[in-house]
């Protein structure tokens, strides 16, 4: 009797976990499609596509950066740091060709189509894509929007969008501005322009700003930025820490910044630190003096570049100084030493500096003696290389 029973539990314990079993097995089994048509809305069509799988194309284009960067010489990597005029091209038989950018002026666009072969000719013969530059922020600094042959109306002074007080106007006209630039080849605009118009005795900035408040200028900053990088051109936001609270001219001498760093922060930075939160990643530094910090300029000084360092996203933004051929730089010191110590400094890239083979052996000579690393070099071309990847400039296989 008690065998009988011990057997009747040992079946009854069986049929207990054989059906536990094959519960938890159809459970397991259908638990994916369960989850899936409970969780994905069903009245939209389902991705391929995944966040791993956008972060695997970055990953890609990273490696292949680093892979053309390994194949260059150390002085084509020093080219990429400059951004020179098309005379200088022209003219510099040994370094020309391996410059990171070319800035056109107001005499070397002509037609569209002309513009365009010039533009084509200076790709062709550089040994990497070129970044083609210009200073077109409309108004009275406007290279391409006063030439009948490229535009029907002039484009309107940021003044002038300013007043309106319509951010739409801002996108709209920067659109318009980007669809001719576009046609001619050109990839980056040193605008729009940052900075507030908080000084009257200021005669550098005035109408080249959106307003005379930080609130008033970086709506439209982020809406002309917009607008630009809709047509496939970078905006250069410029002149930080910002140029329009000077009495002095940048282009003739240096120029002061009477404030604190605190009174920066809370008005003439903001547009700057903003912008380069939400998409801008290039910003023009200019030959600016903030005594509270440094008797340099900003585009000089190891200290302006710690504190863009701790107060940027360095590793993203490409930080390029205003014309280093300006009486600001030039009166007190040659190209080569300026470049060095703006580099050392941590700017990017060095716009025209009044000699090319002077500035570029300059920082060659500091490679050679040990006096800058090839990993600083490195820093700064990897960006600029892997910004002209995304904007499909230079095509990576």
């Amino acid at each position: 009797m008690e065998k009988l029973l011990s057997w009747v539990i040992l079946i009854g314990l069986m049929s207990f976990i054989f059906i536990g079993c094959n519960k938890i097995d159809l459970e397991i089994g259908h638990g994916e499609k369960q989850f899936d048509s409970q969780v994905l809305p069903q009245n939209e069509p389902q991705s391929d596509s995944h966040p791993s799988d956008a972060r695997m194309v970055e990953e890609i284009k990273e490696k292949q950066v680093l892979d053309y960067m390994n194949q260059m010489s150390i002085e084509e990597k020093i080219g990429q740091l400059f951004f020179v005029t098309v005379q200088q091209v022209a003219v510099n038989d040994k370094y020309g060709k391996d410059v990171g950018g070319v800035i056109l002026f107001k005499d070397d666009i002509t037609t569209i189509e002309e513009t365009s072969k010039l533009v084509q000719g200076l790709q062709e013969q550089a040994t990497t894509s070129l970044w083609i530059g210009i200073d077109e922020e409309g108004g009275r600094v406007s290279r391409v929007g006063n030439n009948e042959a490229m535009v029907n109306a002039p484009f309107k002074s940021a003044e002038a969008i300013g007043e309106t007080g319509d951010t739409q106007v801002a996108y709209e006209e920067a659109k318009r501005m980007g669809k001719v630039l576009n046609s001619i080849g050109v990839n980056m605009n040193f605008a729009p322009d940052a900075d507030i118009y908080n000084n009257p005795q200021n005669t550098v900035i005035g109408d080249r700003s959106f307003g005379k408040t930080a609130e008033e200028v970086i709506p439209m900053v982020m809406a002309f930025s917009k607008g630009l990088k809709e047509e496939e051109i970078i905006p250069v936001i410029k002149h930080f820490p910002g140029h329009g609270n000077t009495v002095e001219d940048s282009h003739v001498g240096l120029a002061y910044i009477d404030k604190t760093i605190k009174e920066l922060e809370d008005e003439e930075m903001k547009p700057f630190l903003e912008a380069t939160k939400n998409g801008v990643d290039v910003v023009m530094v200019g030959h600016l003096i903030v005594e509270e910090m440094d008797t340099l300029p900003a585009t000089l000084s190891p200290r302006w570049g710690k504190y863009i360092e701790q107060n940027f996203d360095k590793e993203h933004t490409i930080f390029i100084t205003d014309a280093m051929n300006m009486g600001a730089i030039i009166e007190d010191r040659g190209s080569g030493q300026a470049t060095l110590m703006s580099f050392i400094s941590g700017i990017d890239m060095i716009l025209m500096p009044e000699q090319l083979d002077e500035a570029m052996e300059a920082l060659k000579e500091a490679y050679e003696k040990g006096e800058l690393s090839e990993e600083r070099i490195n820093k700064s071309v990897y960006k600029i290389l892997l910004k002209k990847v995304e904007q499909k400039i230079l095509v990576l296989e």
